[in-house]
């Protein structure tokens, strides 16, 4: 059933968990990320971004999911990703997300602050919880913690930013970063742990593809209670489809096989995260 990210979060809390937010942008990536959560029975955070608005309709993604969750015994968070504008957000309140990101990291802290704020206030009203971010994570395939415009959370502005504006969750940047990891990521766990005591909400890590399982272990017992996946998903999509295409094509080979082997490659990297959130 859906619930919203606030009471999946407290849950994970009380276990010392994480949850996995695993993107989607389909049909077929909807159907891999559900699949992956029913074959181990965990929750899961179905995530579907902004930047994917012009490829399907937010609406058309909120029907499906919703549908979904009416059918299967797992709690599913149907949540709106790196959001930017507010004319986003009210389409996901509109249709029925039960979570939302405001994505404010590339303002001045307090634009973001304002603007973060604004948005609790109306989400809340309608029984959605928000998550909102502080530091800027850096731009995809950049060099991580290295790149011009990175900026490190601020312990003491996290804890102002999550009182004031009554965020459900925090994302934060420790050293993650979105896309593909030029070097080998390291994340700034002394930072992490001040900004876990200054702040009472659940943390966020973005930018989780390419990071080690004992880091993100390390980060989950540190405070981490949501996990990002996205490119490593896709990129073993893609891979998966380009081998059948070079292996497997035929000129009668039809649309929907074509899809079967990116879907089950998906799954399974969905499973790995599940597996290592939920210590299965």
């Amino acid at each position: 059933m859906l619930i919203n990210l606030s009471t999946a979060l407290k849950r994970a809390n009380e276990n010392c968990q994480a949850l996995a937010a695993l993107n989607v942008f389909n049909l077929e990536t909807i159907q891999a990320v559900l699949v992956a959560s029913i074959n181990l029975n965990t929750p899961v955070i179905v995530a579907f971004g902004e930047k994917y608005f012009e490829h399907t309709p937010i609406e058309s993604i909120a029907a499906v999911i919703k549908e979904a969750a009416t059918k299967c015994n797992i709690d599913i968070v149907l949540h709106l990703d790196h959001a930017k504008e507010f004319s986003s957000i009210l389409r996901a309140l509109k249709c029925g997300f039960t979570s939302v990101m405001y994505d404010g990291s590339e303002l001045p802290f307090e634009i973001n602050l304002e603007n973060t704020r604004q948005i609790v206030n109306l989400s809340h009203a309608a029984g959605v919880s928000v998550e909102g971010e502080l530091g800027w994570i850096g731009q995809e395939n950049a060099d991580r913690g290295v790149d011009k415009g990175y900026q490190y959370t601020d312990s003491d502005k996290a804890g102002i930013f999550a009182k004031i504006t009554g965020v459900d969750a925090l994302a934060i940047a420790i050293g993650n970063a979105h896309g593909l990891y030029r070097g080998e990521p390291k994340l700034n766990f002394d930072l992490l742990v001040k900004i876990n005591n200054s702040i009472t909400c659940p943390l966020v890590l973005h930018g989780c593809s390419g990071l080690s399982e004992e880091a993100i272990s390390r980060a989950v017992k540190l405070g981490i209670r949501k996990v990002n996946i996205n490119t490593e998903m896709s990129l073993h999509g893609a891979k998966a489809l380009w081998k059948f295409m070079k292996e497997e094509y035929k000129e009668t080979t039809r649309l929907d096989e074509i899809f079967k082997s990116p879907v089950m490659e998906i799954t399974e990297v969905a499973q790995k995260y599940l597996r290592l959130l939920n210590d299965i």
